[in-house]
């Protein structure tokens, strides 16, 4: 899915706060026009209508070719897959995916819509403290990872976080170094200990996320 992260910014964050990125999936082609999920809704006067409308539907179907009846079975599979790639990474969000799922849909043989694609919003403006940039590109990691197997645009977004993250460690030991009080013994071992856990992070591949999700 092109993993829509909050709005803007497709790839990189603004160094501005309001910045966002995109997380969205695509589903794979598989020749068919994309389709939208089924939506059953009936107005407060349309169950009589639903019901009369019935024995046409059921011959519709009937009348599916087996190639037709396979392509349905897709898309199917297909607007499943894409529902619970979105409801990923809204699970594991934590405060920065700030938007609903949107879906693409497609029309399939039997009438019906089916999603074949979808996104979500994700927060990727740098916050003002150190530490909290830390914290925010490892729940922006998180949240673009989450689903079983992520879109490129996925990994686009946890890299921003990966970036943010790097940046937080870095920024922490300069203000450590250069407090009031000039670099303590304390504030040197901290700002080591931070930079070693960013290199181990970066080195394992992981960014700092401490979990693999999100595929």
């Amino acid at each position: 899915m092109p993993l829509s992260a909050l709005g803007a910014v497709p790839l990189l964050p603004a160094p501005v706060r309001a910045a966002s990125t995109s997380l969205a999936e695509a589903a794979p082609r598989t020749g068919l026009a994309r389709t939208e999920a089924a939506s059953d809704t009936a107005s407060s006067d349309g169950a009589g209508r639903d019901k009369a409308s019935r024995p046409r539907a059921a011959g519709a179907r009937a009348e599916l070719t087996p190639e037709q009846q396979s392509q349905v079975a897709q898309l199917r599979q297909t607007d499943q897959k894409v529902r619970t790639h979105e409801a990923a990474h809204i699970a594991a969000g934590n405060g920065v995916v700030t938007s609903v799922a949107r879906f693409e849909y497609t029309q399939g043989p039997d009438g019906k819509r089916y999603a074949v694609g979808g996104e979500v919003s994700i927060d990727t403006a740098r916050e003002d403290e150190p530490q909290r940039n830390i914290d925010k590109g490892q729940r922006i990691q998180r949240a673009a990872l989450a689903p079983a197997e992520p879109s490129s645009q996925d990994y686009r977004v946890a890299a921003v976080g990966a970036q943010m993250v790097t940046d937080g460690y870095r920024d922490l030991r300069i203000q450590t170094r250069d407090g009031p009080d000039g670099p303590s013994a304390l504030g040197q071992r901290m700002a080591e200990t931070y930079e070693a856990v960013a290199a181990q992070s970066r080195s394992t591949g992981d960014g700092g996320r401490g979990i693999s999700l999100f595929a």
